[in-house]
């Protein structure tokens, strides 16, 4: 299944699939502008939408993953992982040094690829999302406080 994933850039004019963005980033104004400042990647299998993610350039160098998703139906299929190892290769081949990615202390899942993958804890800003978001966000269970910060030599 995943060997038949499209990837690609979002063209402007485009729909711009906020739905799952949304999944992976509550605040609709967040994700407005990082969409604009950044580049957002469709991924698709035979013309559905499977994922989605935005990247945008922290400085010279790095590069951080805005938001990744994948949609609901598709989870747990090795999708997150060729997505990212795509993110990965891409950053590479753009001269980009270093890679970031910043996610919540309830997002399990996706704490424990980025880790598998190489990327280490450099920070955790407590209480950033009772700071920066109007409602609570839960996770399995888990109520999201913490920005965790990770970060990938290139």
């Amino acid at each position: 299944m995943i060997d038949d994933l499209i990837i690609k850039r979002h063209r402007p004019g485009e729909e711009i699939p906020m739905g799952l963005l949304l999944e992976a980033d509550p605040e609709p104004e967040f994700i407005k502008h990082y969409v604009k400042e950044g580049e957002l990647f469709i991924v698709s299998r035979y013309d559905n939408l499977v994922g989605v993610f935005v990247l945008m350039g922290i400085d010279f160098g790095r590069v951080e993953i805005k938001n990744m998703a994948v949609s609901m139906k598709y989870r747990g299929k090795g999708i997150g992982r060729k997505m990212l190892n795509h993110i990965i290769q891409y950053s590479k081949d753009k001269g980009h040094i270093k890679i970031r990615v910043c996610t919540g202390n309830s997002s399990i899942r996706a704490f424990q690829l980025y880790q598998k993958e190489g990327f280490d804890i450099i920070e955790v800003d407590k209480g950033f999302f009772a700071r920066n978001y109007a409602e609570p966000i839960w996770e399995g269970g888990l109520i999201c406080e913490d920005r965790v910060i990770l970060e990938k030599d290139l």
